[in-house]
């Protein structure tokens, strides 16, 4: 299984060269805004341009959101040659971790001048192996808005086989190892390093067949993607047509199709979106998705 998971050397090794950063991040900004702009466009400022700080976490968010898997090599690409990075790219994604597009960004902008040092506290701690350390900055970062189960992505990100990601399907996996979660309104250092010992200590004691924090992770993965095929394989496969444009003056055409998604903008307030969204809910994982114009033509 572990030859499958070729990401964990880049993803290491991007850490290591993002810390020297850590007191430069006007260049690691011109990095970021020097990718295609159809990655980043959605990391702006209150007022519509670039963001003027940036924290390590959201960079991974930039290759680790729901784009497919084409353009996350651009991106990885793009920072290999930018950051120097020896490590190889990787051709595969499994267990790898990914955002919700809409919550891509560690931090509310609003909030980018007291929440981002923070942010970079917690990596380099990390990075430095201060466990101490690494306890008190997690709990500093988890009191900040927009933080809740993505920053253990994060850390899982940059150290795999020191820290477990509690993504939605490990924790959906966790319990069949004896592990149970703790709410996502505990989430703290006081939560999270003992399950994260435990999770340690059933690895070295074989009390579980999983040797490592990844190959844990990759379980979840393969768990959650056979549950899927199964459900896949006892409904039929439906196409719906739907529209790619948020109002009259913001078409989203290219950037559906070049990230490979759907987004819709709902008011549930209003009886005619409470219809609409009941629809949407009804899509699942194998379905077909076709992109159809909103406008009229002249007669």
């Amino acid at each position: 299984w572990n030859k499958r998971l070729t990401w964990i050397s880049y993803y290491t090794e991007m850490a290591d060269r993002l810390s020297r950063y850590k007191n430069n991040r006007k260049s690691l900004l011109d990095i970021v805004y020097s990718l295609d702009k159809k990655f980043v466009d959605y990391m702006k400022a209150d007022g519509g341009g670039h963001i003027s700080d940036i924290d390590p976490f959201t960079i991974y968010g930039i290759f680790n959101r729901g784009i497919n898997n084409d353009n996350r090599i651009k991106i990885c690409q793009h920072f290999k040659e930018k950051l120097n990075i020896q490590a190889a790219i990787h051709s595969d994604f499994d267990d790898d971790t990914v955002l919700n597009n809409r919550r891509s960004i560690f931090y509310r902008t609003e909030n980018e001048s007291t929440d981002i040092q923070p942010l970079w506290n917690l990596f380099l701690a990390v990075l430095a192996d201060d466990k101490g350390k690494v306890g008190s900055c997690f709990d500093v970062v988890t009191a900040q808005q927009g933080i809740k189960w993505n920053i253990t992505m994060g850390l899982y990100w940059i150290r795999p086989y020191d820290y477990i990601s509690l993504d939605s399907r490990t924790r959906a996996y966790l319990p069949s190892l004896g592990i149970n979660v703790f709410d996502e309104s505990n989430i703290d250092a006081a939560h999270y390093i003992p399950l994260l010992e435990s999770v340690k200590e059933k690895i070295a004691s074989s009390s579980i067949k999983e040797k490592d924090i990844p190959e844990i992770s990759y379980q979840a993965w393969v768990s959650d993607s056979n549950s899927s095929d199964s459900t896949e394989s006892q409904s039929e496969k439906n196409y719906w047509l739907l529209g790619h444009a948020y109002g009259s003056t913001d078409p989203q055409f290219d950037r559906f199709v070049n990230d490979g998604i759907w987004e819709g903008r709902f008011d549930e307030s209003k009886p005619v979106d409470q219809r609409q969204l009941s629809l949407v809910r009804k899509i699942k994982v194998g379905d077909v998705i076709m992109l159809k114009s909103t406008a009229v033509k002249q007669r």
